[in-house]
């Protein structure tokens, strides 16, 4: 009876057997090609799922046929063949090697050495922090691997070793990053800040977070947040970011500025934006222009934002009226005039100030004197 005959019989037979799971089929046994590819799709989609591995639990992997079956069986026929001496085999990439000590989950007492580990481990620990791309391209530049690490599968392996891994892993939403043991609560601590600054003023700074979480290292701290996928620079020579993302409250403070002018001015959109922030939230024109200019809802020429694609405006019914008031009485509303346009729209003076002063749509060139964003200043 051939090899293959004999394979399909035997798991015909006893299709409940005990079998090798996937990472030990692909850190331990020599099969081919096309049976390392069906098995890598299926590591790379499926969760991860605990439990023995039978020859039936096998054949419910998609594209694992009888094909598949043979060779894995034909795999083990002829490890069980080799001499006992022969031991394990070497590996020649990362991942086969990390597969094969999570499949077996042994101490690394007992494991013969693991150099690919051992290199991949110096080399992590040689220039944190790193994020999880940048340790990627080093691993796979020193031809330790063949394809993008995954790093939480390097730090479950290297917990088998003697001596615990030299970094530690902080995972965020889209963010992943090795750091040195002792600095994982700083880079948390960073982490965190910098994204409440985000949500609360659509940007940061380097130093104010470095000032804010404690850490006297600069070059720790942009490492840090640069590691974020969405981490984009918008002024780098005075340190201002962002977290790129066009639900920014920022991005729709600009988007309902930019509905009542066809074009607005860099100085008069900061104005309009930052008038009643505090300083030391109030980031450059630079800045500013940049994060307009990554931003595909805003068209960026020279000196003035636009919205990309104009519609028809979503003003609630007091930014309507403030836009109305600057239609009846404008271009400038000065203070003088205030008591005679109160009476004409049915209000207060003094509410007629605070609802200018209130409007995101109002700039007050000098003081009481109101003017319309986007509209020419006076003498212009």
């Amino acid at each position: 009876m051939s090899t293959a005959r004999a394979s399909r019989a035997l798991a015909a037979e006893i299709p409940h057997r005990t079998a090798p799971s996937p990472e030990e089929i692909l850190a331990a046994l020599e099969v081919q090609p096309r049976t390392q590819n069906i098995l890598r799709r299926y590591l790379a989609d499926a969760p991860v799922v605990e439990g023995e591995w039978t020859f039936e639990r096998l054949l419910g992997i998609p594209g694992f046929g009888r094909r598949a079956l043979d060779d894995v069986m034909s795999a083990l026929a002829s490890q069980r063949g080799a001499p006992a001496s022969a031991g394990r085999r070497r590996h020649r990439l990362l991942e086969t090697e990390v597969a094969e000590i999570l499949s077996t989950r042994q101490r690394r007492a007992e494991w013969p050495p693991t150099p690919l580990l051992d290199r991949t481990l110096e080399l992590i620990a040689s220039q944190l922090p790193a994020s999880e791309a940048d340790l990627s391209k080093r691993v796979v530049s020193a031809g330790l691997a063949r394809a993008p690490v995954d790093l939480a599968r390097i730090e479950r392996a290297a917990r088998f070793r003697d001596t615990p891994p030299p970094f530690a892993v902080l995972r965020r939403d889209g963010f992943v990053i090795a750091v040195p043991g002792g600095k994982l609560a700083l880079a948390a601590t960073i982490h965190g800040l910098a994204v409440r600054a985000v949500v609360n003023w659509g940007m940061a700074q380097v130093g104010r977070i470095a000032f804010l979480s404690n850490a006297d290292d600069s070059a720790f701290v942009t490492a840090v947040l640069s590691a974020k996928d969405s981490f984009r620079w918008l002024d780098d020579r005075l340190g201002w970011f962002w977290f790129e993302s066009e639900r920014s409250p920022l991005v729709r403070a600009i988007a309902k500025v930019l509905q009542v002018a066809p074009a607005v001015d860099l100085d008069d959109l900061t104005a309009a934006l930052f008038r009643r922030w505090a300083p030391e939230n109030v980031p450059s024109r630079r800045a500013l222009q940049a994060l307009c200019a990554q931003v595909p809802l805003f068209r960026v020429r020279r000196n003035t934002v636009s919205l990309a694609n104009p519609g028809d405006a979503s003003l609630t019914p007091s930014d309507r009226s403030v836009v109305t008031l600057f239609q009846d009485f404008g271009p400038l509303i000065e203070g003088h005039r205030l008591p005679e346009i109160a009476a004409a729209v049915n209000l207060p003076t003094a509410q007629l100030g605070r609802h200018l002063r209130a409007s995101p749509f109002v700039l007050e060139p000098s003081p009481g004197v109101f003017r319309l964003v986007g509209s020419p200043e006076a003498g212009t």
